[in-house]
């Protein structure tokens, strides 16, 4: 079941902001945020699923800065 989520994202435009902040250099806190919300979505039913966590699924992609070991 989903928890809280970490993140209260409610359109896509934040979506999208929470992810630019992730894409920064060394930004663990928000890295890690987008990893947890992400794997909430992916704990969701599909039906319970909305557009903005189709949106997350498609848009979000580790970042370049994160060494594979550090992957969440």
């Amino acid at each position: 079941m989903l928890q809280a989520n970490i993140l209260n994202i409610g359109t896509e435009s934040e979506l999208d902001q929470y992810i630019t902040m992730a894409y920064i250099l060394r930004s663990w806190a928000e890295y890690s945020n987008m990893c947890a919300y992400v794997r909430e979505v992916h704990l969701l039913a599909k039906e319970a699923q909305n557009l903005i966590h189709n949106a997350a699924l498609i848009k979000w992609k580790t970042p370049n800065w994160v060494s594979a070991e550090a992957r969440c």
